[in-house]
């Protein structure tokens, strides 16, 4: 893919090499070059994320890696280069119940804890650039050399939460 086909480019792409998931913080990118993918964090060894169905809190990463690894789904893992704790990533989540609209949607909780008002993803990345807080970007699953947001607007964040949740789940 070209350069100009992104919102947002990924930078500081780490080939070949898988994030430590058990320290440090990730923010996760599910399928990214999907029309507004799903986010999680994890933060020392534990994945969150608010979804549909409800949230997902203190899952082992290892186990939401595995399942990706599994399914050969395409994630990214952005290093987040921030002082934050297990306790304000609760505080975070703690303000959402499930993913329903723009106002509660997966990146919501991820948002409100790095306090960077942002609808889309590209919004939210953009910010935390600024912020100076993104470190390396690993990749799993992912075939392309260059990686990033394509553009999407609201009406299809809107769009799949309403799909997902008429999705029946196993």
């Amino acid at each position: 893919m070209e350069h100009f086909k992104f919102e947002y480019l990924f930078q500081n792409l780490a080939k070949g090499n898988l994030p430590n998931l058990e320290e440090g913080t990730f923010l996760w990118i599910w399928k990214p070059l999907e029309a507004a993918p799903h986010i999680g964090l994890s933060l020392s060894g534990k994945y969150f994320s608010l979804k549909v169905s409800g949230k997902e809190e203190s899952i082992e990463a290892k186990k939401m890696y595995l399942l990706a690894q599994k399914k050969s789904t395409p994630v990214a893992f952005l290093e987040i280069l921030s002082d934050t704790s297990l306790v304000k990533v609760n505080e975070a989540f703690a303000n959402f119940e499930r993913a329903k609209d723009l106002k509660s949607s997966c990146l919501q909780p991820i948002a409100y804890l790095f306090k960077t008002p942002s609808v889309k993803l590209a919004e939210l990345l953009m910010s935390l650039e600024l912020m100076g807080v993104l470190g390396k970007t690993f990749t799993m699953n992912c075939s392309d050399n260059t990686l990033g947001i394509i553009p999407y607007d609201v009406g299809e964040i809107e769009k799949k939460l309403i799909s997902l949740q008429h999705v029946k789940r196993k």
